[in-house]
């Protein structure tokens, strides 16, 4: 968490999440695109996969420092990847 901090003016967006709770893969894409547009995207992808499309273009145009700790639990549901 330090070497996060220590970095984050590098970047346009600094985030971190733990995915300890996460609800699932679709529920933890919409709420980073959201972040990262700033509430402005608002028609997005019904898919795992679109959203993923999408979040790779945000971080594709934009610095972002995104830290998910504990990644692996959203896939302990056995969901689908579209």
């Amino acid at each position: 968490m330090k070497v996060a901090q220590s970095v984050q003016d590098c970047f346009e967006f600094a985030i971190w999440r733990s995915l300890r709770d996460a609800r699932s893969l679709n529920a933890l894409l919409t709420v980073l695109i959201k972040f990262i547009s700033q509430q402005q995207e608002v028609h997005l992808p019904d898919t795992v996969g679109g959203k993923i499309s999408r979040l790779i273009e945000y971080l594709q145009a934009l610095r972002c420092l995104l830290i998910l700790d504990n990644f692996e639990t959203i896939f302990s549901s056995n969901q689908e990847i579209d």
